[in-house]
């Protein structure tokens, strides 16, 4: 018992420690310099230690569906070249041979320590750059942070101060408890700047019911938003997210998924012999592990209909094997092309050890 015990520890510890490496992160969202930042449309990613996420790179297109001209600190989305690319603001930011932009000492996103930052700026503790304080926005033509003005997305505002603070046109308002103003159902806006209304299918547009929304949404507090799990916001968007199903990856988390595509753009897709069945990789009837009601639905001759499951499952007890969307192997014999999930070794490998102590 004592060496089972010991063995499956091991092979558990192993599988702890493979979960451990870096994860795949999609546009937008927060990573480190540890993570791969990867998007099915957007082949040059990286992840910004200005501000903690997945962006465009410096010379990257970030013109299109899904980009939300979302460029790493420092630069903008030109609008000097077809299509438009990620481009260093001003010469107060220095492209990098990795695509991201070095601030000028003591600008915006410079390296900094202690109080080296200028202009009422601070320096982030998390990041180690110069960050502009809560209420003030950034000028990438300057490098300096400053007030947000009245009206625009971030003033602070109050219920005696809302319509000085946040207008009389609707679109902008303030928080029934206070705050910030913030743009209304069916607007968005950048902090700083100005709401405007959201195009027909895409996140934040207002809604009543869900068929108001995209297939990929759903309608929540009055607002089109993505659905939970999969799929994730980029832009005004939802896409799957990364190593789901249909989303960017170096690799998938589903084992019955597999990175495929070219070199630079890689997106997760189900294995041979199983289908996409809304966002899962599962058998087809009569396949292993597919759907079945008697025997005789299922198309390998060593696989029986099990009637606890319902699904086409191989004669274990006869000696033979498989995984789902594929056929059956013999144990002793044949040897399946097919991988195994490592989880179903490590089970295997469990019964076969406590079965012996």
């Amino acid at each position: 018992m004592t060496m089972g015990f010991f063995v499956l520890t091991s092979l558990l510890l192993m599988l702890v420690v493979a979960g451990a490496q870096s994860a795949d992160r999609d546009l937008g969202e927060p990573c480190t310099s540890a993570d791969s930042c990867v998007h099915p449309l957007i082949i040059l990613l990286a992840c910004d230690t200005v501000t903690g996420t997945c962006a465009v790179q410096h010379g990257a297109i970030c013109d299109g569906p899904g980009y939300d001209h979302r460029c790493v600190a420092g630069a903008e989305c030109s609008s000097v070249t077809v299509p438009r690319v990620c481009a260093c603001k001003s010469s107060l930011y220095t492209a990098t041979s990795d695509g991201k932009c070095d601030a000028t000492a003591g600008k915006w996103g410079a390296a900094c320590s202690g109080n080296s930052c200028g202009n009422g700026m601070f320096c982030s503790q998390v990041y180690g750059v110069c960050k502009c304080s809560t209420g003030q926005v950034v000028d990438l033509s300057t490098g300096e942070c400053s007030d947000i003005p009245a009206q625009r997305v971030g003033y602070p505002c109050n219920a005696s101060s809302a319509t000085t603070a946040c207008g009389t046109t609707g679109n902008l308002q303030c928080p029934s408890g206070g705050g910030t103003c913030q743009c209304a159902a069916g607007y968005l806006g950048p902090k700083g700047g100005t709401c405007v209304a959201v195009a027909s299918g895409r996140v934040g547009l207002a809604c009543t019911t869900n068929a108001t929304c995209d297939a990929t949404m759903f309608c929540d507090s009055g607002r089109c938003m993505c659905k939970d799990g999969s799929h994730g916001v980029i832009g005004n968007s939802c896409y799957p997210k990364a190593r789901t199903l249909g989303g960017g990856c170096t690799r998938c988390s589903a084992t019955t998924n597999v990175c495929t595509g070219t070199t630079d753009v890689k997106t997760c897709e189900c294995q041979v012999g199983l289908d996409d069945s809304n966002g899962e990789c599962t058998a087809a009837d009569g396949k292993v592990g597919g759907a079945c009601i008697e025997d005789s639905d299922c198309e390998d001759a060593n696989a029986s209909c099990s009637f606890l499951t319902s699904t086409c499952t191989c004669n274990l007890l006869g000696g033979f094997t498989g995984v789902d969307g594929g056929g059956c192997t013999d144990l002793f014999g044949g040897a399946s092309t097919l991988a195994v999930p490592v989880t179903s070794l490590v089970v295997a490998a469990a019964f076969s050890l406590f079965a012996t102590v």
